[in-house]
C-alpha cells in the first residue's frame, strides 16, 4: 500500500511540473498557454489553463499580467465557461497496452470524466493499427464511460492518424476551448500522416495537446514533446500505470479552469507572448509565440480565369452599364408617333416626330414594341398601363418594361464584375423589385395628394357653378386652376370629353384611377344631378362638407395612432440595428447567429418579426 501511495505522489509531482524550458517554476504552479488566435489580427486572443494550485478560485483580471515581446499590454481577461470546453480523450490501444496498462488507462479515463464539469463536452478516440472513434462529443458521462470500457488492445500504433481524427471532431465554434488528452506508451508505427503534418494541423486548429507518456521501451519521447509543445501543451511522463489516475484527475482540474486573454497587438513579426499569474501567494507564467500574419501586399499579376473577374470584368461591367443607361435615357426621351400614344394623353403631351432617327433610337423603339406585344400575349399590358396612369408616369407599358430590364441588366453586370454571380443575380432581382415598388410608391403618394386637395377642389367647383358656369366649364376651370395632380386629372377629363367620351364614364374612370371613395361620392352626385336635375352647386357643397369632416376625422385618428406607428417602426428596426452593432463590435459573438442552431433561430426571429410587423400595420391602419 505504501508503494502505491509513493507512486501516486510521484505521479502528482510529475503532472504539476511544467515542461522543460529555460525557466522552471516550482511544482504545482505552472500554467499552460494555448489556442493563440490571430485570425482577427491585430486582435489576438489566447487560452490560459491555470495550474491546480489555483483551481477553483475566481481569479480577478488584475491577477494576470500580459506582455508581448517584453512590453506590457492592456488585455481583457474572461473566465471560460465549462460549456465552451471541448476535450477529446485519445487512448493508445496498441498491442503493448494489453493487460494492466489498458485497464489502468480506462480507470484513469473514468476518473477524468468524473472530475470534468457536467457541461464540458468530451469525445473518445482509441488507436491501434488505425484510429477508432469510440464516442462523439457528448455530455452523457455514462455513455462516455461505456465507450471507454469498450476499448480493446491489439495491433500497431497509428498515433498521428488518431490525433488527426480527434481534430476532426471539434466544432467550428469560435469561442470553444479545444484540448486533446493523449495517452501513449510507444512511438508511431502505422500512421499515414507524418509528425510535421500533424503538428501543423494541431497548431492551425488552435488545439492544446497534453500528452501522457506511459514509460516503455517503445516510447518516442522526442516526437511526443514536439507534438505537445507545437500545440502549447505539455508531456507528463508516467513511470507506472498506477499513476495514471492521479495524472488524469490533475489534467481535468487544469482544463476545467481556463481563461481567455485578448489584447490588441502592435507586432509586425513573430513575437513572444507571456502571461504571468500572481494570486494569493501563487505565481506562475506561460509563454507562446504569436505568429503575426503577413501584411497584405500587392497581389501577383495573374491572367483572369474568365471575363467575369478582375480588371477586364470591371471594364466590361462599366461599359455595359453605360450602354444600358443610354438605352434607358433614349426610352425616356424617345420621340413617339402620335398614333401609338394613349388617347388620353395625345392632346396634352407635345410630341415631336423625328425625321432621321438613329439606329440606337430605332433599336429602343423596337424593344419597346416587342415588350408591348409580350405583355399583350400574357394579358398584363392593361394592368401595367393602369398602374402607370395612377402614378402619372407618361410611359407605355413596353417602355417601362424596357427601362426596368435595362436597370436589371446594369445591376447584374455590376454585381458580376464586383462580387460574382450571386451578387449579380441579387442586384438584378433588387432592381426589378425596386422598379415595381417605386411605381407603386409614386402612385400611392399621388393618390394621397389628390385626396388632400379634394376639399379645396370641391369648393372651387361649387364657386364656379354658382357663378353661372356649366359643369364642363367648371371642370375646365379645375384643369386650369387646380394644382397637380388634381389639375392633371381634370385636364384629362376635359380632353376625353372633347374627344367624344361620355363625361360620366370619364369621371368614373378618374375615380377608379385615383382610388378615392370621397371622389366616388362626387361622381355619383353629378350623375344623379344629370338625371333628375337640381342645384348641383348645393349638392356638391354638402358633399364637400361631408368630405371635410371625414378628412378631419381621418387626420385626428392618424394623430392618435402616431405613437403606435412610431413604436412599430422602432420595434421593427431595433433587431436589425442591434445585429449590426453586435457584428461591428464583436464579430465572433455574432458568428454564432449565422451557423448551426443560431442560423435556425435567426430565421425564426425574422419570421416572427415579419408577423409582428404585419400585425402592427393592421392595428394602426385607419378604416372607415
Amino acid at each position: 500500500m505504501g508503494t502505491v501511495g509513493a507512486r501516486v505522489a510521484a505521479a502528482l509531482l510529475t503532472l504539476l511540473a511544467p515542461p522543460a524550458g529555460p525557466a522552471t517554476p516550482a511544482p504545482g504552479t505552472s500554467a499552460a498557454l494555448a489556442g493563440v488566435d490571430v485570425t482577427a489580427f491585430p486582435e489576438v486572443s489566447a487560452t490560459v489553463a491555470v495550474p491546480p494550485a489555483l483551481a477553483g478560485r475566481a481569479l480577478p483580471p488584475s491577477a494576470f499580467t500580459v506582455t508581448e515581446g517584453g512590453r506590457a499590454v492592456a488585455a481583457r481577461v474572461t473566465a471560460l465557461p465549462a460549456a465552451q470546453v471541448e476535450v477529446v480523450l485519445v487512448v493508445d490501444t496498441s498491442g503493448s497496452m494489453v493487460g494492466e496498462p489498458l485497464a489502468a488507462a480506462k480507470r484513469a479515463a473514468r476518473s477524468f470524466l468524473a472530475a470534468m464539469p457536467a457541461t464540458a463536452r468530451i469525445a473518445v478516440v482509441g488507436f491501434g493499427a488505425s484510429p477508432e472513434l469510440a464516442s462523439r462529443f457528448s455530455l452523457d458521462r455514462a455513455a462516455l464511460s461505456a465507450a471507454v470500457e469498450g476499448l480493446a488492445a491489439g495491433g500497431e500504433t497509428a498515433l498521428y492518424d488518431a490525433v488527426v481524427m480527434a481534430m476532426a471532431q471539434f466544432s467550428q465554434r469560435a469561442d470553444a476551448a479545444r484540448s486533446i488528452v493523449l495517452l501513449s506508451d510507444g512511438g508511431d508505427t502505422a500512421s499515414r500522416t507524418d509528425l510535421a503534418t500533424t503538428v501543423g494541423a494541431v497548431a492551425a486548429g488552435r488545439v492544446q495537446v497534453d500528452v501522457v507518456e506511459l514509460a516503455s521501451s517503445e516510447a518516442d519521447a522526442a516526437a511526443l514533446v514536439e507534438l505537445a509543445r507545437g500545440a502549447g501543451g505539455r508531456v507528463v511522463p508516467a513511470t507506472d500505470p498506477a499513476a495514471l489516475d492521479a495524472i488524469y484527475r490533475g489534467l481535468a482540474t487544469t482544463l476545467a479552469n481556463q481563461y481567455q486573454v485578448a489584447y490588441r497587438s502592435d507586432a509586425t513579426a513573430p513575437v513572444e507572448l507571456r502571461v504571468a499569474i500572481a494570486h494569493e501567494g501563487v505565481t506562475t507564467s506561460a509563454e507562446a509565440i504569436v505568429a503575426v500574419p503577413p501584411a497584405p501586399g500587392p497581389a501577383p499579376a495573374e491572367k483572369p480565369a474568365s471575363v467575369v473577374g478582375g480588371r477586364t470584368a470591371l471594364l466590361v461591367g462599366l461599359g455595359s452599364s453605360f450602354v444600358a443607361l443610354c438605352l434607358a435615357g433614349l426610352v425616356l426621351f424617345l420621340p413617339r408617333r402620335a398614333a401609338v400614344r394613349r388617347v388620353a394623353w395625345s392632346a396634352m403631351l407635345r410630341s415631336t416626330r423625328s425625321t432621321s432617327p438613329s439606329a440606337l433610337t430605332g433599336l429602343a423603339g423596337r424593344a419597346a414594341q416587342a415588350a408591348d406585344a409580350a405583355l399583350d400575349r400574357r394579358g398584363r399590358r392593361g394592368r401595367l398601363n393602369a398602374t402607370l396612369e395612377r402614378a402619372g408616369i407618361a410611359l407605355r407599358p413596353g417602355e417601362f418594361l424596357v427601362l426596368s430590364a435595362s436597370g436589371a441588366l446594369t445591376a447584374l453586370l455590376l454585381g458580376l464584375a464586383l462580387s460574382g454571380p450571386l451578387a449579380g443575380l441579387a442586384g438584378a432581382a433588387l432592381a426589378i423589385t425596386a422598379s415595381r415598388s417605386g411605381v407603386a410608391f409614386v402612385a400611392r403618394r399621388r393618390q394621397a395628394r389628390f385626396a388632400a386637395q379634394l376639399t379645396d377642389t370641391l369648393q372651387l367647383m361649387t364657386g364656379t357653378l354658382r357663378a353661372g358656369y356649366g359643369l364642363l366649364q367648371a371642370l375646365d376651370a379645375m384643369a386650369r386652376e387646380a394644382p397637380a395632380p388634381t389639375g392633371e386629372e381634370f385636364r384629362r377629363i376635359v380632353v376625353e370629353s372633347r374627344l367624344g367620351r361620355d363625361l360620366s364614364e370619364a369621371l368614373r374612370a378618374m375615380s377608379t384611377r385615383m382610388g378615392s371613395q370621397d371622389f366616388q361620392w362626387v361622381v355619383e352626385a353629378i350623375e344623379i344631378n344629370r338625371e333628375v336635375g337640381g342645384d348641383l352647386a348645393e349638392v356638391l357643397d354638402r358633399v364637400a362638407t361631408t368630405v371635410r369632416e371625414r378628412d378631419y376625422l381621418r387626420r385626428q385618428v392618424k394623430s392618435l395612432s402616431a405613437e403606435g406607428r412610431l413604436s412599430g417602426y422602432l420595434l421593427m428596426a431595433l433587431p436589425g440595428a442591434l445585429a449590426l452593432m453586435i457584428r461591428a463590435r464583436n464579430p465572433t459573438y455574432f458568428a454564432e447567429l449565422t451557423q448551426g442552431p443560431g442560423l435556425l433561430l435567426s430565421g425564426v426571429g425574422v419570421v416572427l418579426l415579419a408577423v409582428g410587423g404585419l400585425w402592427l400595420r393592421k392595428v394602426c391602419r385607419i378604416a372607415f
